[in-house]
C-alpha cells in the first residue's frame, strides 16, 4: 500500500531526539467492520545527498559506527530482546549513534529499537560472495544465473523494513564483486523506495552507489579525499579494526573526518568479540575458531574477536576511546587564568539542556577542588562559555583539570552518566623530588663475578658475567632478582601478528636477552653520595650498544640512565625501548601517576586522563580472549610496587615520563609463538615473578587493520640513538 500525504507541524525524527508517532490503518468490510489492525511507530525525517554531503533533515550528520552482526556468547545467531535491548544502550554509553547490519537485515526487533531510542541504520542485504572473486568474469554480481537471486534478497529486504525511520540507507550487499546484478538492484531499489540513499562498497567510485564508502583507509587516504573537489560523501562503511588490544589512531581518524565537509564518519569494525562460552582444561573461556571440530577443521582462529565490547558486552579498553573520540561535545580552555571554559554543542538536533557541566582540579593527581553541576544550554551547533571558579597558587605542583558533561535523563542510561569528558594541563610541576642519601656504602665484594654494594641499609649484587642485578635488598626484603635487561620486544598484539611483525620484527626478541657484556666498571662513592657502575653491551653483532649506568646511593637508591645507540647497520623498528626486571610474586599492588585508569599506550590514550591511579597487580592485564600484550600505561611520572605490608619500591621519571606495566604473566606466556598458537587468556596461570617494564616508549597497538598495516609512523620507534633515565627509591613500611 503506497499512499502520499502531509502531516503538518509533524515532529521530525533523527538518531538524536527520536519523535514518534503511530500509525494505525484498519481494513473494514463494505458495513464499516473492522476484520484487522495493523499498527506501526512511526516517524519523519527526510535523507538526502547535497554538495557531497548527506543530509539528514537537511544536517550533514555524522556517523559515528559500528557494523553489528547478530551475535550472543551462549545463544550463538539467536538474539534475545534483553541482548538486543543492552546492545542499544552499550551503544548509547559509547557515543555510538549509526549501525551496519553486517552483513544481512537483522531481528524487525532490533529496527524497532533502533526507531524508538535513535539509531541510524545502513540495512544490508544478505548478499555475500566474497570468495569468488571481483573480476567481471568471475563475481557473481554479474553472472545473469544469479541475477534474480540477488533481486530477490534486496526487494524483500526493502519491503519488509522500509516502514522504519531509523533506516537512512540501503546496502545492496557485502564484498560480492560489482556488474550488472548491481547495476539492476540499484535501479529496483530506487524504484521501490526514491527517499533513501544506496550504498555498496564494492562499486567503489562506479555510478551505482550514491555515497564511497571505502574499507579500511587509512587516515592519509581520507585527507586526499577530502581535498579532492569530490562531488559525493565518504562514509567508511568498515574501519578501525578492533581486533584484541587495536583501536589505535582512533583520534588521528576523527581529525581528519572533522577537516573535510566530504567526510562523515564511518562504522568500526566491529560491535561485539564474536567468542563463544567453552570451558577448556577445566575453565571458563571464550572460544573461537579451532576450538571446535577435529584437527584440521579450517578456521581463522580469533578473527572474529574483533569487537569493541567483549562477547558478554563488557567494555574492551578500546571502548573508552571510542566513547572519547566519539563524543558530541567539545571543550576548550580558552583562558587558563580566569576559567573560561568553551562548550560546544555537537549535535546537529538537541540542545545541551539534558546535560550538567561538573569540574574537578588536581594537584599531582589528587581531587584538591570538584564543581557543583552547572546546567549548559548551548544550542544545537553552537556554544557557549562556562566560567569555572577555581584558582591556581602558583606554586611547584602540577595541577590538572578534568570536565564532563553528565546527562541528566536518558530512557536508556542510568542518571548522570558522563557522555563527554575533557582534561587540561593548567600547570606543569617539578617532577619526583630526591635528594640523595651520602651514608657510606662498601664495596664487600669485586671480583670477576660479582660486584656487591652495602651498608646498613641495604645491599646490591651485580653479576658480572651478565651486567645485571641478581639480588636487591632493602629493608631486608628483595627488591628484583634479574634485571634490568634491556628489553626491544613485546607479545605480539592481533594486529602485529596480521603484519607479520612477529617474524619481520623477530630480531629483537632476544636481542636484550643475548646481548653480550663489553665492560662493566664501578667508580668511589661521589660527594654526594653515589657510586656509579658502568654495565655496556654489544647487540646484533655490534651494529648496535646499549649501556645501562647505575648511580647508587646511601639509601640504596638506583639512578638508572640507559643509552641505546644504533651503531651501523640497516634494522628494522623497535617494537619497545625499555628494560625487563622480574619481582617476586610477593608485590600485589601498584600505584602510579600517569595516564589511566585503563591500560593506554601512544596511539590510543586520549581517553586516559593523567591522575593519581591504582590496582592490584593481577588485574593489570585485560583478558583478550587470545593472551597478548597488554597493561600498558604511558605518561607515567611515577609509580610505586608494593607488598601487602607496603613496602615495596618507587619509580620516578627524572627526564622523559616513562611507559610502565606490570603483570602476572611472562612475556614468553602472551607469545603465541611464530604462527598463532589456540590460546585463551582464561587458561593463563600467574607465573612466579611479577614482569616490570620500565621504557622510554612502546610503538603502538595499530589501528587501520588486522592484516597487513603498522602503526601510523609518529607511532613507531624505528632504529636509531635512545637515551633516557629513571630513578629507583626503597620504599619501608
Amino acid at each position: 500500500m503506497h499512499f502520499l500525504d502531509t502531516v503538518r507541524g509533524a515532529k521530525v525524527w533523527s538518531a538524536e531526539i527520536p519523535n514518534l508517532y503511530r500509525l494505525q490503518l484498519s481494513l473494514l468490510t463494505d458495513k464499516q467492520e473492522v476484520t484487522e489492525v495493523v499498527q506501526k511507530k512511526i516517524g519523519f525525517r527526510t535523507v538526502e545527498i547535497k554538495n557531497a554531503q548527506l543530509l539528514v533533515n537537511g544536517k550533514p550528520v555524522y556517523f559515528k559506527g559500528v557494523n553489528r552482526h547478530e551475535t550472543d556468547p551462549f545463544t550463538h545467531q539467536v538474539m534475545s530482546k534483553e541482548r538486543m535491548l543492552q546492545d542499544i544502550v552499550e551503544m548509547k554509553k559509547l557515543n555510538i549513534n549509526a549501525v551496519r547490519t553486517c552483513h544481512y537485515p537483522d531481528d524487525v526487533y532490533w529496527y524497532d529499537l533502533c526507531d524508538e531510542y535513535g539509531m541510524y541504520i545502513i540495512d544490508e542485504a544478505n548478499i555475500e560472495s566474497h570468495g569468488m572473486g571481483y573480476n567481471p568474469d568471475k563475481t557473481l554480481g554479474n553472472n545473469p544465473q544469479f541475477e534474480q537471486a540477488h533481486l530477490i534478497r534486496m526487494k524483500r529486504m526493502v519491503l519488509r523494513d522500509k516502514n522504519n525511520p531509523c533506516i537512512i540507507m540501503w546496502s545492496m550487499g557485502n564484498e560480492a564483486g560489482n556488474g550488472n546484478n548491481f547495476y539492476m538492484g540499484y535501479h529496483l531499489i530506487k524504484g521501490m523506495d526514491p527517499s533513501r540513499p544506496i550504498h555498496y562498497e564494492r562499486a567503489e567510485q562506479d555510478w551505482n552507489t550514491d555515497v564511497v564508502c571505502p574499507m579500511y583507509p587509512g587516515p592519509d587516504y581520507l585527507a586526499k579525499y577530502g581535498k579532492s573537489n569530490p562531488t559525493r560523501p565518504l562514509i567508511m562503511c568498515e574501519y578501525a579494526h578492533a581486533m584484541g588490544n587495536s583501536a589505535g589512531n582512533f583520534k588521528e581518524y576523527w581529525d581528519v573526518i572533522e577537516s573535510y565537509p566530504s567526510l562523515q564518519g564511518g562504522f568500526i569494525w566491529d560491535w561485539v568479540d564474536q567468542g563463544m562460552y567453552l570451558e577448556k582444561n577445566g575453565k571458563k573461556v571464550w572460544g573461537y575458531g579451532g576450538d571446535w571440530g577435529p584437527a584440521g577443521t579450517p578456521s581463522d582462529n580469533n578473527f572474529l574477536c574483533n569487537g569493541v565490547v567483549g562477547p558478554d558486552r563488557t567494555w574492551n579498553p578500546h571502548a573508552y576511546e571510542v566513547r572519547k573520540v566519539y563524543q558530541h561535545i567539545k571543550f576548550r580552555l580558552t583562558d587558563v587564568i580566569n576559567g573560561k571554559l568553551e562548550v560546544k554543542n555537537g549535535y546537529f538536533f538537541r540542545d545541551l539542556s539534558g546535560f550538567n557541566l561538573v569540574f574537578t582540579v588536581f594537584r599531582n593527581g589528587k581531587i584538591i577542588q570538584q564543581g557543583t553541576p552547572v546546567p549548559l544550554h548551548a544550542k544545537a551547533g553552537e556554544s557557549e562559555i562556562i566560567t569555572l571558579p577555581y584558582s591556581l597558587t602558583g606554586d611547584d605542583n602540577e595541577y590538572y583539570l578534568q570536565v564532563m558533561a553528565l546527562a541528566k535523563q536518558d530512557p536508556l542510561l542510568p542518571a548522570n552518566i558522563p557522555l563527554a569528558m575533557e582534561e587540561f594541563q593548567l600547570t606543569k610541576g617539578k617532577g619526583y623530588s630526591y635528594n640523595s642519601s651520602s651514608v657510606s656504602i662498601k664495596k664487600v665484594k669485586d671480583d670477576a663475578t660479582r660486584l656487591e654494594l652495602k651498608n646498613k641499609n641495604f645491599s646490591i649484587v651485580f653479576n658480572k658475567t651478565n651486567g645485571q642485578i641478581e639480588s636487591y635488598i632493602a629493608g631486608g626484603k628483595q627488591l628484583f632478582a634479574a634485571g634490568p635487561q634491556p628489553d626491544y620486544w613485546r607479545p605480539p598484539n592481533d594486529n602485529d601478528y596480521g603484519a607479520s611483525l612477529q617474524k619481520k620484527l623477530v630480531v629483537w626478541k632476544e636481542a636484550g636477552s643475548a646481548a653480550k657484556l663489553a665492560g662493566i666498571a664501578s667508580t668511589p662513592q661521589d660527594v654526594n653520595g653515589w657510586i656509579t657502575v658502568t654495565v655496556i653491551y654489544t647487540l646484533l653483532n655490534g651494529d648496535a650498544m646499549h649501556t645501562i649506568e647505575y648511580k647508587v646511593d646511601g639509601n640504596g637508591a638506583l639512578l638508572i640512565s640507559n643509552t641505546f645507540k644504533a651503531v651501523k647497520g640497516s634494522h628494522p623498528m623497535l617494537m619497545r625501548m625499555g628494560n625487563h626486571l622480574q619481582l617476586p610474586d610477593t608485590f600485589t599492588t601498584i600505584e602510579w601517576y600517569g595516564r589511566g585508569p585503563w591500560e593506554n599506550y601512544i596511539d590510543r590514550r586520549a581517553s586516559s586522563f593523567v591522575g593519581l591511579y591504582s590496582g592490584a597487580i593481577k588485574e593489570q592485564y585485560y583478558p583478550y580472549i587470545r593472551p597478548q600484550e597488554s597493561g600498558n600505561k604511558t605518561d607515567v611520572r611515577w609509580a610505586k610496587l608494593a607488598r601487602k605490608d607496603g613496602s615495596g619500591f618507587i619509580i620516578a621519571a627524572t627526564e622523559s615520563l616513562l611507559h610502565i606495566n606490570a603483570l602476572p604473566y611472562s612475556p614468553e606466556q602472551l607469545y603465541s609463538g611464530t604462527e598463532k598458537q589456540q590460546k585463551h587468556s582464561g587458561e593463563l596461570v600467574p607465573d612466579k615473578n611479577v614482569h616490570l617494564n620500565i621504557d622510554l616508549s612502546q610503538m603502538g597497538v595499530g589501528g587501520i587493520n588486522s592484516w597487513g598495516s603498522w602503526p601510523l609512523e609518529q607511532y613507531r620507534l624505528p632504529y636509531r640513538n635512545y637515551q633516557y633515565s629513571y630513578l629507583i627509591v626503597p620504599e619501608r613500611k
